[in-house]
């Protein structure tokens, strides 16, 4: 766990507490934001105000075994939580305990799709985002991208009912769903048209193939684009 304080500057408390703001590398995991308090007896980190949690995975490996890491194309926003960096009662690190450090997430947090570089900033974050339930992650410093996946619900806007699911990495290496959808369908635009088959939402934007009813016409095909106000093949 590396700690890179806001201006180099920290709060020292009582008992060796520590306030700062900055960023705090663990694992897998960087945490920015402000707010962070550090407590001594617990050995763990407070993370009271965080801007962004950024994550990276191993993408391969270097000639002599060390791990080259990759960024994912994604953050989570919206964070509170703990990082327990080691055991208390190992402080001086003498001893090896795997599942340290953990981060324990204590409220809902969120992945937004607004960035202008997806669907050109179409998918606006008050009604189209995915909702992160609280978790818990334990050994991040063995963490891989098979590990990487978040239940909670999805909320694509106006265009599909929200839908409990797992956020994963995908392959454009951002964080996102794929949904199978059950065999009634879902309705599509506020009900003017019913979809069948499968949903996908990743930095690519929100994509599906199947059927899509609408109006009078019946539309198959294997990529369907789906944006707020028009879905296109």
């Amino acid at each position: 766990v590396n700690i890179f304080p806001k201006h180099s500057e920290v709060l020292l408390r009582k008992n060796r507490n520590l306030a700062f703001g900055g960023v705090i590398e663990t694992g897998f995991y960087t945490f920015f934001g402000d707010g962070f308090f550090f407590d001594y007896d617990k050995f763990s980190v407070d993370l009271k105000k965080i801007d962004s949690v950024q994550l990276k995975v191993i993408a391969s490996y270097d000639q002599y075994g060390f791990p080259i890491f990759k960024k994912i194309q994604s953050t989570i926003e919206d964070v509170t939580g703990h990082v327990f960096i080691d055991d208390p009662g190992n402080k001086s690190g003498l001893q090896h305990f795997p599942r340290y450090p953990i981060f324990q997430s204590t409220k809902d947090s969120y992945v937004y799709y607004d960035d202008p570089k997806i669907a050109s900033g179409q998918y606006k974050r008050d009604t189209f985002y995915f909702q992160i339930d609280p978790y818990e992650i334990d050994s991040l410093n063995s963490f891989d991208a098979q590990g990487l996946r978040y239940f909670g619900t999805f909320h694509p806007g106006n265009i599909f009912p929200a839908v409990k699911e797992e956020l994963q990495i995908q392959a454009d290496n951002s964080l996102g769903v794929i949904h199978e959808i059950p065999e009634t369908g879902y309705p599509a635009y506020g009900g003017k048209g019913q979809f069948y088959d499968t949903l996908k939402m990743s930095n690519d934007g929100l994509e599906g193939s199947g059927k899509l009813t609408y109006l009078t016409t019946t539309s198959w095909s294997p990529q369907l684009k789906f944006y707020p106000d028009s879905m296109r093949t």
